[in-house]
């Protein structure tokens, strides 16, 4: 049986992506830290549920999920403005970019998993906390970590861009040396504000 690695995402738009593209280059040159590893703006996107691998088989059940999910929801803004880390200065794990969004996102989010409950994908623990992610930060040398947490309250971004959400998407995350691909699976329409 064929498995894929999937999740359910939001894309980020060309200049959201451009202008994160800018912030991660400045923020490498303040974080000069082989324990950073920093994420291609061109693949960030909101990650709404992710499965893991999943038997290929089960994707045309998860495309009607969730164009269930997403039937009746009106578009939405959201925006890309500050950021934090995962889970604290002095250990961080996740460095990312602050999302102000409409309480509409949690609500389509919740209804994402209770349609993939449905399918038999159990429900994510952790509360829902949208962000963007920008680096990962694994085993930084203990003489660095001082640095890192020293810094990390020092930095910050301004607003970086806004968009309205239109589509949400199941994509497909290849592993690769170079990088993840993603690929779009199926894409669920939001609706037109009237």
């Amino acid at each position: 049986m064929d498995e894929v690695r999937l999740f359910i995402a939001i894309p980020c738009p060309p200049d959201l992506r451009q202008n994160l593209d800018q912030a991660i280059q400045t923020l490498r040159k303040q974080l000069p830290y082989p324990a950073f590893r920093w994420v291609k703006a061109d693949s960030i996107h909101l990650t709404l549920k992710f499965f893991g691998e999943t038997p290929a088989e089960k994707v045309p059940a998860m495309a009607e999920a969730l164009a269930r999910a997403t039937a009746g929801t009106p578009r939405f803004p959201m925006a890309a403005a500050g950021m934090g880390v995962f889970p604290n200065h002095r250990q961080p794990r996740v460095l990312w970019a602050a999302l102000q969004f409409p309480t509409r996102l949690l609500t389509l989010q919740e209804r994402i998993e209770e349609e993939m409950s449905q399918l038999g994908f159990p429900r994510e623990k952790r509360p829902f906390s949208p962000h963007l992610t920008l680096a990962r930060i694994s085993n930084p040398a203990p003489k660095e970590l001082p640095l890192i947490a020293r810094t990390l309250p020092t930095l910050s971004l301004g607003i970086l861009g806004s968009f309205q959400v239109q589509q949400i998407h199941l994509i497909r995350s290849e592993l690769r040396p170079e990088g993840a691909r993603y690929t779009t699976l199926s894409s669920a329409d939001l609706d037109p504000i009237n």
